[in-house]
Parts: structure tokens; sequence; C-alpha cells
């Protein structure tokens, strides 16, 4: 089996890393450029190709709620996977989630 990247397009990135106490990226089709706790709340700057479909799949506990740039966003939970999915603008973007 293989998997096609378009040149320059596609991400999937990472694959079970740790990026918080008690979270895990289980995979990511951006670019996770930075994580960081502000009080109760993981804010994940991403980054990727312009008008480019992205998901986020962390391994955590349920959160209270996801923002995406201060937008409140919908979000998956099963299993102890969190999955968002968001439209990238080809800019840093942040996405705040609240425990």
């Amino acid at each position: 089996k293989s998997i096609f990247f378009m040149h320059r397009d596609s991400y999937i990135l990472p694959l079970n890393v740790p990026i918080a106490d008690g979270i895990t990226a289980r995979y990511a089709t951006c670019e996770i450029l930075s994580a960081k706790w502000i009080k109760k709340m993981l804010r994940l700057g991403v980054d990727g190709s312009r008008d480019g479909n992205a998901e986020i799949s962390l391994k955590c506990k349920r959160p209270k709620s996801v923002f995406i740039e201060g937008e409140k966003a919908k979000f998956d939970f099963k299993n102890g996977a969190l999955n968002i999915k968001l439209v990238l603008n080809g800019k840093e973007q942040f996405v705040e989630i609240k425990f």
C-alpha cells in the first residue's frame, strides 16, 4: 500500500506526538507550529495551504469547547479522541481547546 501526497500541498503531521501534559497529537493534516497552556485552555498555532481542509486529532479528555480564530467550532469526541476540522487560510491560525 502507498499514500500519495500532492507536492507542497499535503500534510500529515505529526503521528502520536505528545504536545502537552496528557495530550497527544494523533495526527494533523496541517502543521502544528505551537502549543501553549493558558489556564485551562490549550492554544494551538497551526498553518497550511490556503483554502485547504485540515483535521487535527488529539488523544485527550473531553473538552468543554473549541474555538478557531475566536469563533466557537464544532468538534467530534469519541473513544478519547478529539477531532477538529478547519479550513486553512495560508497564515498562522489559532485553535483554542477549553477543558
